[in-house]
């Protein structure tokens, strides 16, 4: 049976892929001399779910933030550095996971919180097969 504790194991995996600075589900109040990081976790506790034992499957979303540094003090988005880092997230994500598999179901920009940087949200239903 997969639990929370190894799908944010697998979500830590692929994300390092991507930045140094990964995040489970909230990043700290304060980040110095970083220039991108991710945030992901699960949109629901998976205990919730239907017992999947008897061979069907349970499937949730998960979710990964996907942050880079403004390219100057006015706030001017980074797009150049987010498109890499979504690339980067569909590749790790393709090379596969045990135990439960993630369908790409949107990318969005996220909401500007004035913080200095950009960030893309990118939504995955992950599918439990065991």
């Amino acid at each position: 049976m997969i639990t929370t504790g190894d799908i944010e194991n697998g979500l830590w995996t692929i994300t390092k892929q991507i930045s140094a600075k990964v995040y489970i589900d909230n990043r700290p109040k304060v980040l110095s001399a970083v220039s991108d990081y991710v945030v992901c976790g699960i949109a629901t506790d998976i205990s919730s779910l239907v017992d999947n034992t008897n061979g069907s499957i349970a499937g949730t979303n998960v979710f990964f933030e996907l942050y880079a540094k403004d390219i100057d003090d006015v706030g001017t988005k980074n797009s150049k550095k987010i498109k890499e880092m979504e690339n980067k997230l569909y590749d790790a994500i393709k090379l596969g996971l045990s135990g439960y598999y993630l369908r790409h179901r949107g990318t969005r920009p996220n909401p500007y919180p004035s913080d200095g940087f950009h960030s893309s949200l990118a939504i995955y239903e992950i599918i439990i097969t065991q």
